[in-house]
């Protein structure tokens, strides 16, 4: 459990850089594109990509390669301005991600992983 408190998806801002926040939501997409895992998370305020790094985040990462359109996943991360070149104009929080720390939670259609 974490004492930082849950931030909606789609407010994740340049502002917010550095600090450590809480999102919940559905899976919208997940990419494995050959080391990390990109996972768009989605909420009723929008969406946001959230990066895990199996070096910094082992365990979130075996989580995060079993995850699934659609599921409901908790995650703890710290913001991170995304590298120039890199930021999407066409989404609200195009301009940051979340890097996945220790301790991940998923939930979907009856299974749940967990870390903690």
């Amino acid at each position: 459990m974490s004492l930082t408190p849950r931030m909606p998806a789609g407010t994740i801002r340049p502002e917010h850089v550095g600090g450590d926040v809480d999102v919940y939501g559905w899976v919208h997409r997940r990419r494995d594109l050959g080391g990390l895992i990109f996972i768009d998370l989605r909420d009723r305020a929008g969406l946001v990509q959230v990066i895990v790094n199996p070096t910094s985040a082992p365990a979130a990462f075996e989580v995060a390669s079993g995850l699934h359109d659609e599921y409901v996943v908790e995650v703890h991360g710290q913001v991170n301005r995304r590298p120039q070149g890199s930021e999407n104009p066409r989404i609200a929080t195009g301009e940051v991600d979340p890097r996945l720390l220790p301790g991940m939670k998923a939930r979907g259609w009856g299974r749940v992983l967990a870390i903690g």
